[in-house]
């Protein structure tokens, strides 16, 4: 039996093959869509989810991991592990983590179960996923691995561009003003996560997501500037559609830091669900805290 096993939602945004690489378990969310409900991931792409809402004009809805899925994906990785690290999506953005935090005591699995708030989303996730996969490897204490996961969090940057408001607008994460100049004035949002929180970074005013990435890319090129990046973890490009954008941003991103150190990583479901088609962001882990 192995000591212990991460498990992240299906929210965290990493290539396919590092879920087989660290070893990480995946709990997936339900994505609802005209009276049919998916499982992230599994039964339904972003790339799927996109082109099925531009056909329908109907919108999607996520649906939190409930408190009786997460008792069993539990008790089912406990049956292999000693003790389960669940990394979840922020506690500000989604109700996962205090779901987690009540299906342990309810189950009365604190002596085996640590719940960790990412205070992410996306990339941001899957980066700190690495790192507490990487201490898993190195034989840490959960001591350790609990600490070097809560200093970890607040290194972690994630800026998103986001094209069509719509989808953020629908799902309440996107105030009026914003979703005005987004779609009559053609000013888009550069949003970063904040202590866990999504916060307008800049604003833009383009219709093409290839120069948001432009703009995406001066603040990891800053912290680069000024030997601010932990080369210790990739840079992360999480996206929905934007194939152009991502070639652009692959491009100038490796003239500064080498090749096939920038990876571009195809969203879940539930990214694309709020944030729409033509979506790109920057992931990156910084040495300081923010």
């Amino acid at each position: 039996m192995k000591k212990y096993q991460l498990i992240v939602d299906s929210c965290c945004d990493i290539p396919v093959e590092f879920y087989e690489k660290y070893d990480i378990t995946v709990i997936n969310y339900s994505i609802s869509f005209n009276e049919r409900t998916y499982q992230d991931r599994k039964e339904i792409t972003a790339d799927e989810l996109v082109s099925m809402v531009e056909k329908s004009k109907i919108m999607p809805k996520t649906e939190p991991l409930s408190v009786s899925l997460l008792q069993q994906a539990f008790e089912k990785s406990l049956k292999e592990a000693e003790h389960l690290l669940f990394l979840t999506a922020s506690s500000f953005i989604s109700s996962t983590y205090d779901n987690a935090l009540y299906a342990v005591k309810e189950a009365e699995l604190s002596e085996k179960v640590s719940v960790i708030d990412s205070r992410s989303i996306s990339s941001g996730i899957g980066l700190q996923a690495i790192g507490i996969a990487q201490d898993i490897e190195a034989k840490l204490s959960l001591e350790d691995i609990l600490a070097r996961a809560n200093e970890r969090r607040e290194r972690t940057r994630l800026f998103f561009s986001i094209q069509t408001m719509d989808f953020l607008q629908k799902s309440g994460k996107c105030f009026g003003l914003t979703y005005l100049l987004g779609n009559k004035f053609h000013i888009k949002p550069i949003v970063s996560i904040e202590d866990g929180k999504m916060q307008v970074s800049t604003l833009v005013k383009t219709k093409k997501s290839k120069k948001s990435a432009k703009h995406m890319a001066i603040s990891f090129l800053k912290e680069l500037k000024q030997e601010n990046i932990d080369f210790n973890y990739p840079v992360f490009l999480p996206h929905v559609g934007a194939q152009k954008a991502v070639k652009k941003a692959i491009k100038k991103l490796d003239c500064n830091v080498g090749d096939n150190f920038v990876i571009p990583v195809t969203s879940s479901g539930v990214i694309a669900a709020h944030c729409g088609d033509d979506t790109i962001g920057v992931a990156y882990m910084a040495k300081t805290n923010r």
